[in-house]
């Protein structure tokens, strides 16, 4: 009985930080509750994160590199970008026309600086928080692949409402389900950092990084 209660309060409990972490703090932030800016508490969550996979003896920190298996998904990773990325672009090209390559057109500085500074300030925390932290700490919620994929993707849209539109919503629940399976098929995070970094840097190349910034509203 006691085994059996357990069980249940971790459980319950696993679910309440579940809840909290990616849904109830994306909400705060969206109806401005917790009137800060998104970056800092995402990195903030990382850091967290990082620091409770580390001390997690069931993790495998193999799975924060495994080069070779990213190296080996590389060309796949192309494969699947190179007419997306295309796509993106006749999208804002038709409908947009006026923000087409806007960035490196009008602030080539700032474009360039954002090569450097997107993977690292925002990719990498997003991809520790929603893809290794998610899937080693919310398995047994989730239990199948296909659930958990679809889980982590469902939570890394949601975390975008704080952009207030719904293409960043619809946009990052697509990556999610791309992402989280190549973390999940590769097991390794380095895999995902890098397809995540390609369609991130396009989207703010192309002219859609408009709908990914807290100034739309």
């Amino acid at each position: 009985m006691r085994g059996f209660i357990s069980f249940y309060r971790k459980r319950i409990l696993r679910i309440t930080e579940f809840l909290v972490i990616f849904l109830i703090v994306p909400i705060l932030l969206f109806t401005k509750v917790i009137d800060v800016s998104f970056f800092p508490i995402l990195l903030l969550g990382a850091i967290i994160f990082l620091i409770q996979l580390i001390r997690d003896p069931s993790f495998r920190l193999k799975r924060l590199w495994n080069w070779g298996k990213a190296r080996k998904s590389i060309g796949r990773i192309f494969l699947y970008f190179v007419p997306v990325a295309l796509l993106m672009t006749l999208v804002v090209y038709f409908w947009e026309p006026d923000h087409l390559f806007y960035l490196p057109r009008n602030h080539p500085w700032l474009w360039l600086g954002l090569l450097v500074s997107y993977p690292l300030f925002s990719v990498i925390p997003q991809n520790i928080a929603f893809r290794a932290f998610f899937v080693h700490r919310y398995r047994k919620l989730f239990q199948s692949n296909s659930t958990i994929i679809l889980a982590s993707a469902a939570m890394f849209a949601f975390g975008h409402i704080i952009f207030h539109n719904w293409l960043a919503v619809i946009l990052t629940f697509i990556g999610g389900i791309l992402f989280t399976k190549r973390y999940i098929e590769t097991k390794s995070l380095v895999a995902s950092v890098i397809e995540h970094s390609l369609y991130g840097v396009w989207l703010f190349t192309c002219g859609l990084g408009m709908f990914f910034t807290e100034q739309v509203v």
